[in-house]
């Protein structure tokens, strides 16, 4: 949730045939294939209303096909999958997949409602328009995020001269350095793999305090580590500020539900013993325009 725009939508629906359990996905935006495995269960709602569409409650995958450089889809079981729906899917492009929620609609999955159902994520804080935490983007200029090619749309790879022009134009929002670059393996993969081929390059790695290491960009005040996120945004990085960004929850780390004075429970004196984890969270900014995104970059093969 906390890559994604605050909707629980993991991907775009591109084609198949419709009625049917065989459905192709887009191959931008979040990184679907990494997230849409075998066993795993999800929604195909209509994405203006979040009203799942017919048969499209809980849907468990059975397969999934990943052709590089072609098409992506899944394959959904005919079953029903505990409380969900059986036979075949309707859908269209009108449709996505989503998080799984028993009600016919929730309308914490459409865009107007993001962030309520689903916690907030950081393309809701790198977006340059709509409205986030009751702001307009469109009427505060730094509640936007910053677009680290200033509007140009061509595909190309990360490059530090691609970086370097990210941070010049990040500075403008008055910070210098960033903790991390987040964003898609293949697109730092490549970028790694081109400075590998530099004759004088020598690669350093910083890994950070939760374990997580990559390659160094030092470009900017301070050297930048680029993190690989599998479930980040497709073809993109982006360059995050900590400090900018706060979670908050009912406790520090999940506690039990103890709303009744006990932790533990039966239901009946037959069954085991139960207890409850209450985990509410959400994710929010105290600054947009330092987030600087970077897209429409090349990816690994």
């Amino acid at each position: 949730m906390i890559n994604g725009d605050g909707t629980g939508k993991v991907s775009d629906i591109t084609g198949g045939t419709s009625p049917g359990l065989t459905i192709q996905l887009s191959t931008t935006g979040l990184a679907p294939m990494d997230t849409l495995l075998p066993g795993t269960v999800w929604d195909i709602r209509t994405k203006t209303t979040g009203a799942a569409t017919l048969n499209g409650i809980g849907r468990k995958i059975v397969s999934v096909s990943d052709v590089a450089g072609g098409t992506q889809t899944v394959t959904f079981d005919t079953n029903a999958f505990g409380p969900g729906n059986s036979g075949n899917i309707t859908f269209s492009t009108l449709e996505g997949l989503y998080i799984h929620d028993d009600a016919a609609t929730q309308a914490g999955y459409v865009a107007s409602a993001a962030g309520t159902y689903a916690a907030q994520g950081i393309e809701q804080v790198a977006a340059v328009t709509g409205t986030f935490e009751n702001i307009n983007k469109a009427n505060v200029a730094y509640w936007q995020g910053t677009d680290g090619r200033q509007g140009d749309t061509s595909t190309v790879p990360l490059t530090s001269s691609l970086l370097g022009k990210a941070v010049r134009v990040g500075r403008r929002s008055g910070r210098g350095w960033w903790d991390l670059i987040l964003g898609d393996p293949a697109v730092i993969d490549l970028y790694k793999d081109s400075l590998m081929s530099s004759v004088r390059y020598e690669s350093k790695e910083i890994t950070l305090k939760s374990g997580f290491s990559g390659i160094v960009y030092d470009g900017a005040d301070r050297p930048i580590v680029c993190i690989k996120e599998p479930l980040a945004k497709k073809g993109a990085v982006k360059m995050i500020a900590k400090e900018d960004l706060v979670i908050y929850g009912d406790a520090v780390g999940p506690k039990f539900l103890d709303d009744d004075g006990a932790m533990f429970r039966r239901f009946n004196r037959t069954l085991a013993k139960e207890a409850d984890l209450l985990d509410r969270w959400n994710l929010a900014a105290k600054k947009c325009n330092t987030m600087v995104f970077v897209n429409n970059l090349q990816q690994a093969v």
